[in-house]
């Protein structure tokens, strides 16, 4: 009886020390690890009559003390750990931003029903976007402003064989990728496609162009789409730009940074297990051009590499990132700010030496992400000639009966 007084006494013991942890945190510093992608500083609530009425104060008091629970964070990777060793995924939940993949992979499921072809693609919205690229490059283009056009990858699209075969539910109808490419031979635009480049090249290099831990292509894989922007470049700047070195690399333990940021997410107990040699650029040639310049880039975080790879190698002096058209930063230093997008003039349109626009493979036709209505708009461009006449044409008679 004594022996189970005591054990009860234990449990009781170590439940209230769980319960009361969030409030003797407050006092003792209790070890903590980080959530990465989750808000960890949450306040405990002012309390007032009104907030406890309407039920606001429970809400956020359980919030407080599930979120400042020091053992919540630990619970999370410890679940996350648990699952991934028995499922090979991070989550169970569908909803997840992250999830295990084939061969070691992490993957992110927003690029699924693209891959599935779950929706028609927007064919009148892909059509509008590459005849206002082939229109602003036409009026650009004279001015020594040359407007290029990236079509980046993604890692479903570029490794589909990483997918798990519970995931894969291909429809039976055109994706969004094909109607793009119907919608250029239409407009005729110049475009690098960087998805087709990275997989004709896939077969000359020992690993793949994206790490197992990263979102992004990696530093070779966007050299190798800095190459072909280099040489856009330097046809319509007339300068000679050496082209990057991608083929002069060396693996390194363990990966850096931009190569991590899908292992952050997962909040594993144990991510170093997934890393993996990642590939870095050993040399980065440089032009002598006869001015700095100015490059502005809009669209997704592809461009983050892109544009690391263009001030790594000289080929840009300064850079202005507009991230999705919503937020802006300089050179790839500090924090993206918020920006209005309706307050890019036409006079700092101008003012750039180049302009490079990007949308992943999964959506081409949010090429720019507003930004090529806004300029053509901003700088007065008219339709391509060609929809002009056809709009000006009269339609032919309906002949024969309904």
């Amino acid at each position: 009886m004594q022996k189970a007084k005591t054990i009860q006494g234990i449990v009781i013991a170590a439940i209230a020390a769980i319960c009361l942890a969030p409030l003797a945190s407050l006092i003792v510093p209790i070890p903590r690890t980080a959530l990465h992608g989750v808000e960890m500083k949450y306040q405990l609530p002012a309390w007032s009559l009104g907030g406890f009425e309407k039920g606001a104060v429970q809400s956020k008091t359980d919030q407080w003390a599930t979120r400042s629970h020091p053992l919540w964070a630990w619970s999370v990777k410890a679940m996350n750990q648990l699952t991934y060793s028995l499922f090979g995924e991070v989550s169970l939940d569908y909803r997840t931003s992250v999830q295990g993949g084939n061969e070691g992979y992490l993957w992110q499921p927003m690029y699924l029903r693209s891959f599935n072809r779950v929706k028609a693609p927007p064919r009148r919205v892909i059509k509008s976007a590459f005849s206002d690229l082939r229109a602003l490059q036409d009026f650009l283009g004279p001015r020594g402003i040359p407007l290029v056009a990236v079509i980046n990858p993604n890692l479903l699209a570029l490794y589909p064989e990483l997918l798990p075969e519970k995931y894969i539910a291909v429809q039976p109808r055109e994706s969004s990728y094909e109607a793009a490419q119907k919608a250029i031979a239409a407009s005729q635009p110049r475009i690098i496609d960087a998805f087709q480049i990275l997989k004709a090249r896939q077969a000359e290099f020992p690993f793949r162009f994206f790490e197992p831990t990263g979102s992004h292509w990696n530093d070779v894989g966007s050299c190798l789409a800095a190459r072909e922007v280099a040489s856009e470049l330097s046809r319509s700047w007339s300068e000679e730009i050496p082209p990057p070195l991608c083929e002069q690399y060396r693996l390194e333990m363990p990966p850096k940074g931009p190569e991590l940021d899908l292992i952050e997410i997962a909040n594993l107990l144990e991510p170093e297990k997934l890393y993996r040699a990642a590939p870095y650029l050993t040399d980065h040639p440089r032009p002598t051009l006869r001015k700095p310049r100015k490059v502005l880039l809009i669209g997704t975080s592809f461009l983050f590499g892109l544009e690391r790879q263009l001030l790594q190698h000289g080929i840009a002096d300064s850079t202005t990132l507009l991230f999705y058209f919503r937020q802006s930063r300089q050179s790839g230093q500090g924090n993206f700010r918020a920006y209005k997008s309706k307050s890019l003039s036409a006079q700092e349109i101008l003012s750039y030496d180049a302009i490079i626009v990007d949308a992943n493979v999964a959506g081409p036709g949010i090429l720019g992400y507003g930004f090529l209505s806004h300029a053509r708009s901003a700088l007065g461009v008219s339709a391509p000639k060609r929809e002009e006449r056809r709009r000006s044409e009269p339609r032919p008679k309906a002949t024969g009966s309904r």
